[in-house]
């Protein structure tokens, strides 16, 4: 008698802690313009604006190592103990650093109630999870967004063109380089084309490929046949 009650026990308590854990797995809510960066086997995905319309501060991840339910991921969420400095959306952010595991994250405003006129450098250290807003150098870049980011082998950071939201509201051709060794700025090339929102890809030659996006013309949209390569 006495082993039987402990096996129910035994059972009821293992059904508390199955619907406990089912009850609070963390589920990101929906939302478009946040960051991806992946490191190792995890992608961490950075703010994006949610159903409330405005940016949030979340970074939550995916472990990849292993098959999952692309119908039901099992997601990470470290923004109670890592939130974004800021709330962020339509930021570029790309890895980084020495180690390849810092996340480098490119954001306009330094508080969400300050918006900058140059670039916010923020990292994220994917090892002790934590971010910092360490002093950059250089030709520190005219604040922009909408861009995107791309590493090289030597962690060098590209990044082109972009979109002023606050004093111009126009795009740009500028091309900037961050060193995430030196954490220093220093100017690239113009692009011929002015452009934000578009992709951009690094390929195992090292050369960047640019497509896409919208500049500030009557009809924005970029023509996918203007492509733009960079080395």
């Amino acid at each position: 008698m006495v082993d039987l009650f402990r096996f129910l026990w035994l059972v009821i308590l293992l059904l508390n802690l199955f619907i406990t854990k089912s009850v609070t797995a963390f589920v990101p809510t929906s939302r478009y313009y946040q960051g991806s960066i992946i490191i190792g086997t995890k992608i961490y995905f950075l703010g994006g604006i949610d159903n409330s319309g405005k940016g949030t501060n979340s970074l939550f991840y995916l472990d990849v190592s292993s098959p999952f339910n692309s119908a039901n991921p099992k997601w990470t969420d470290l923004t109670s103990v890592a939130p974004i400095p800021v709330n962020s959306a339509f930021a570029p952010s790309c890895v980084g650093g020495s180690n390849k595991a810092t996340i480098f994250l490119f954001e306009h405003h330094r508080t969400n109630n300050d918006n900058s006129t140059i670039l916010v450098t923020f990292t994220f250290d994917s090892t002790t999870q934590t971010w910092a807003a360490p002093t950059t150098s250089g030709a520190i870049p005219q604040t922009r967004q909408d861009m995107r980011a791309v590493v090289d082998n030597n962690g060098k950071i590209y990044i082109n063109g972009g979109f002023e939201p606050s004093i111009t509201h126009k795009s740009y051709n500028s091309t900037f380089i961050f060193n995430s060794l030196s954490l220093s700025w220093t100017n690239g090339p113009n692009a011929p084309i002015i452009r934000s929102a578009y992709t951009a890809t690094l390929l195992s030659s090292g050369l960047i490929v640019y497509i896409g996006g919208t500049n500030d013309d009557p009809s924005p949209e970029i023509n996918m046949n203007s492509v733009i390569k960079f080395s």
